[in-house]
This record gives C-alpha cells, structure tokens and sequence, in this order.
C-alpha cells in the first residue's frame, strides 16, 4: 500500500518550540502543541528526542486518524516530512547551534533527525532546518491578503504584481529582514526565499532627540562608531528607547510602571508596549519613537527591493501595534513615506501588516509542501546524459537516456504545472511526480521511431495509483500521455513492461 505522507512544521525559538501536523495541501493542522525548551531538554540527550519525539507521541494519542492505525500500522504505513524554522544562523550542513535556547545554548542537527531509527522518530525521512525570518517569508505566501493583512498602501492587493519580487521585514525580539524571487529556473515553480541580515544596517537618526538615543546607544553597547537599527526597532530596542526617554525626562517617569520595568527582567520591552497607551506619557513616546524609526527602516526595504509583489511586515510588536502604523498620517507611515525625491517609487509598493503572530510556523509548513530544492543537471557520458531531480521530500528522480538508433535527447525542460495534463502530445514523454497540489512535469523530447521505447518506473515505496489523489506522493500512470503505440504504463499491482536498453526511470530515496 502506498505510504500516508504527514508534514510537522516547526517554529523554533530560544525560549518554546512550536510544532503543528498536516495532511498536505492542508493549511488547518491535525495538532499543535508547544514545549519550553528548557525544561524539555532537562532529561534528553538531544533536541529531536528532548520535542520531536514526545511530539509524535503526543500525536499518535491525539490525532484521531493516527490513533485509529495504531502504532504498528503507522510504522510501515506513515512517513514525515519536517521543517523546522529556528532562531539561529542555519549552516550548510542543515545544522544550527542556538546560543539562547536552554543552559549554554542548544544545536539542532537535520541530519541527525533524519537518521535517527528511534521508535517514531523513524519515519521523519526528510527535515530541513531554515532560518526562522526565511519562515515568515514563506509564511507570506500563505496568507489571506482580506482577512489577515491591513493595507498600509491604498489598494495594495490591486497593485501586486504576481511576477515581482517580495520582501518581509519583522519586528519581535529582533528585527529580521528577507526578501523573495520567483525560482530563477522558472517562475512557474513559485517563489523562492532568501535570508539576510537587514535588522543589523546602520541605525539613521531623523532629528535631535533620535540623534540623541543614537549617542546614548553607542555608549550603553560600547560602540564608537555605528549602532545598528535593530538595536532601536525590537522589543528590546523598544525598552532601551524608554530607558533613554526616562533618564533625560525624569520628571515625566511613572513610578509605578518604572517600578515594573526595572524588575521585569528580559520582558521589559513588553512592559512599555503594555502602557503606551496613556497620552502623554513616556511609554506612548518610546512607542511612537520606535515605531517611526521601524517605518523609516521599512521604506529602506522598500527602495532596496522595490517588492512590487508585496512588502510584508510581520513580526509581534507589528500586530499589536497596528493602530500606530495605519493610515497615510500613523507616525509609520508618515516615516515609511518620507524619502525625498524617491517617494513616488513606493506608490508601486503594495504594503501590508500582517495581523496573525503565526506567520513563521506556517512558512514552515509552506516550506516543507513546496520543492524546497531542485537540482537539474546533465552529465555526459559514452550512452547519453544523466538528469537528476532533488526535492525537499527526500525523494530522487533520476532519468538515464541512452541511444535511440543513434540518435540523442535533443532537449529536457523543467516545468511546474497546476494541471495534468489532459491530451498526449506527439514526440512528448511527460512524467508527472505529484505531491499534494504541487505538480513536477518533467519534459522530455525524444526522437520516438516505430515501437522502440519502452518506460521502465521503479518506484520502491511509493507507488503508482492511477486516479487516486490521497495527498502522497503519486506517479498518476492514468495522466502519462504517450504518443507511442506500444509503451505500458501499470499501476503497483501489476507489472511495467519495459525494455531497459532504452530508457530507465528510477524514483530512490536519497541517502
């Protein structure tokens, strides 16, 4: 039987890891659940046996459909694929080492969890580790535009251009920054995201009292040069412009919010966001400092990426400050606009602020549907070339093409289509790989004569099932159009006719 493919994604900070269950194709998860990091990796020996495994536990005892296989079932039946969003730079070797998560700091290691044959931890066959803004980005493209966004810019969802690139700056902790291209390979195959460390650019002072906080930053951080933006647009930014504000305006300070704030520890820049709503106090004017400085910051984005395709801006201290950044007048807007003889560029910008505070683990979830990795190269050798498909799911399509009387492969095209395809085309061999509703077709043209080629599918484990759409990753042999006579197709209860001297195509998990 075919496998019963699931996807957990993760969004994983210093402090909780978030994780919630899906079908693909399916944005509403199964599951969700949330685990302190530090008392989780207390006992374990590792991060994916300290959430991962209790996770998938947790699950198999919640998750109705799961609960009805039973455990034995769900080890030959279930496989999982995983992206994890972190709060850390992520290596090349799917690896990340989060300095702020638990005592000393904690590595996550994608790879480890991959191999890992512990009990259920056994049927995660692919886990990508990506950088938590690279989350939200990918989450921007999950998002209802109606119901979940503000428009910061009249008519924004009028203006977006489905071809123009986007970008996503975020306010919370820090201050993150990235930005998304359509796939250089082809645009039909979506959006591709990419981190950067735009929070840390040099902080710009607007006017006296910024240029103020810009010196009195640069004395508490020991720097003689430069301080960065994030250091003023983050929450811990927010509560180092109040502690600014309420040294140099002493007789303004509130006591007893004071009070609170200097024993509230890590959290003291919630404390200011809690009580900048009192006109005319110290809270409201660090508030409104900092938002202005984050819409100046934002504009920046803007002219950097010109991101016709949207420009979101997401983050914690976005969505509970909406009121301040709406409206042409807000104090963010008023700063996003204000850049001099470029202001009429970003009247092309479609600009957002994103209402939910999720956006990051469903980026993941996004990131994991989505073909996270496509490698497309040709290797010559004494019979023909070599093309090799590599997908986020852990699955290679390798494609052998050798002698046909003679005669080469003349030319391989790589597309993404929403549809299968309905009517053979002469001269066209289309094989079609699909996962959820995100449909691979590979094109290949072949100088087809008489009855010499035959089609050769091994697919292991994942199996051919014609007209079935379960969500798992399906060779659909009903949707393979054929111009040639006798070339057979059969599904995983019958045997493929196959001439291997002509063309092989082998789906393998990649080691």
């Amino acid at each position: 039987m075919p496998k019963i493919t699931y996807i957990i994604a993760g969004d994983i900070g210093g402090t909780n890891s978030r994780f919630s269950l899906h079908r693909p194709g399916q944005r509403e998860p199964l599951y969700v659940h949330i685990y302190p990091n530090e008392i989780a990796l207390e006992n374990a020996p590792d991060y994916h046996h300290a959430t991962l495994k209790p996770y998938l536990e947790t699950c198999l005892a919640e998750v109705e459909e799961l609960k009805s296989m039973g455990e034995d079932a769900i080890m030959s039946k279930v496989r999982i694929v995983a992206c994890l969003a972190t709060a850390g730079p992520v290596k090349a070797n799917n690896t990340v080492f989060m300095t702020n998560m638990g005592k000393g700091g904690h590595a996550i290691d994608g790879n480890e969890i991959e191999k890992c044959q512990d009990g259920l931890l056994s049927l995660v066959v692919r886990c990508k580790l990506v950088n938590d803004f690279v989350g939200q980005g990918y989450g921007s493209l999950d998002l209802d535009l109606a119901n979940e966004c503000i428009e910061l810019m009249p008519g924004s969802i009028a203006k977006i251009d489905d071809l123009g690139p986007r970008a996503c700056v975020g306010a919370g902790t820090g201050l993150g920054v990235c930005f998304l291209t359509k796939s250089s390979l082809s645009p039909e195959l979506g959006y591709e995201c990419y981190p950067s460390e735009g929070g840390h650019v040099d902080y710009a002072p607007r006017d006296t009292l910024s240029m103020e906080l810009w010196e009195y930053l640069k004395e508490k951080h020991n720097s003689n040069t430069r301080i960065s933006t994030e250091r003023v647009v983050s929450g811990r930014g927010l509560a180092d412009v109040y502690e600014f504000l309420s040294q140099k305006f002493p007789e303004r300070v509130d006591e007893e919010i004071h009070e609170e704030f200097l024993n509230s520890g890590d959290q003291k820049g919630g404390v200011v966001g809690r009580n900048s709503g009192k006109e005319g106090s110290l809270t409201k004017q660090a508030m409104e400092l900092m938002i202005t400085m984050y819409g100046a910051a934002v504009g920046n984005v803007s002219l950097k990426f010109i991101p016709t395709g949207g420009l979101f801006v997401t983050g914690g201290l976005t969505a509970k400050n909406i009121g301040m950044m709406e409206g042409i007048d807000s104090p963010f807007m008023k700063a996003y606009l204000d850049k001099g003889r470029l202001r009429p560029i970003l009247d092309t910008v479609p600009v957002f602020a994103v209402k939910t505070e999720d956006t990051g683990l469903r980026g993941a979830r996004v990131c994991a549907e989505r073909v996270f990795v496509i490698i497309l190269r040709q290797r010559h050798g004494s019979g023909g070339g070599k093309f090799s498909l590599i997908f986020l799911f852990g699955i290679l399509v390798k494609v052998k093409f050798r002698r046909l009387q003679g005669r080469r492969l003349n030319e391989v095209k790589l597309i993404v289509s929403r549809q299968l395809p309905r009517q053979p085309e002469k001269w066209l061999l289309k094989v079609v790989v699909r996962f959820g509703r995100n449909i691979i077709v590979l094109q290949v043209l072949l100088p087809v004569e008489g009855d010499l080629l035959r089609l050769d599918l091994t697919v292991l484990d994942f199996y051919l099932v014609p007209g079935e759409d379960d969500g798992d990753i399906l060779a659909d042999a009903g949707e393979i159009a054929m111009p040639v006579r006798n070339v057979f197709v059969g599904d995983s209860r019958r045997d493929v006719e196959h001439d291997d001297s002509a063309l092989a195509l082998d789906v393998i998990p990649v080691a």
